[in-house]
């Protein structure tokens, strides 16, 4: 099993809990962490985690074994949350961001601004008196910036 595959399984497991799946760390090395961030529209608490934690155990010892130790961490996406879905976009316009992109073909930069706007093609950041049109397919990574 490889990260990709268990990211795929527990967002669909968390999906019919009501949660989103928003970011997993997993070192699938024997007796690993997997940390698993969550959210929910409304937000996310500590009774939420503790709900996801005893649920995703069962799922990750029963329903979809694992074939490692491991110890479970459930979180928030907190602060500075990843944004990798258009509806991330669109559920923060008027947020802070940072984004990295590609610039030219092996080039990365980096620009900060609010989330104007979000479509189907990508997302408009106003930086100062600039708008910067940035297509998905040439974001690389995403977080707010509060």
């Amino acid at each position: 099993m490889d990260k990709r595959d268990l990211f795929e399984h527990l967002s669909k497991e968390l999906e019919l809990m009501g949660y989103e799946l928003v970011d997993l760390r997993a070192n699938l090395a024997k007796n690993g962490l997997v940390r698993i961030d969550i959210d929910k529209k409304g937000g996310v608490d500590i009774t939420d985690c503790e709900i996801v934690s005893k649920a995703m155990s069962a799922f990750l010892d029963v329903i979809y074994p694992v074939d490692f130790n491991y110890n479970l961490e459930v979180s928030t996406p907190g602060l500075k949350r990843k944004l990798f879905k258009k509806q991330h976009f669109i559920d923060h316009i008027e947020c802070s961001v940072k984004v990295k992109i590609y610039k030219a073909e092996k080039e990365v930069t980096t620009i900060y601004g609010l989330i104007s706007s979000a479509d189907d093609t990508g997302i408009t950041l106003a930086n100062g008196s600039n708008d910067q049109i940035i297509p998905f397919n040439q974001i690389i990574e995403a977080n707010l910036n509060m």
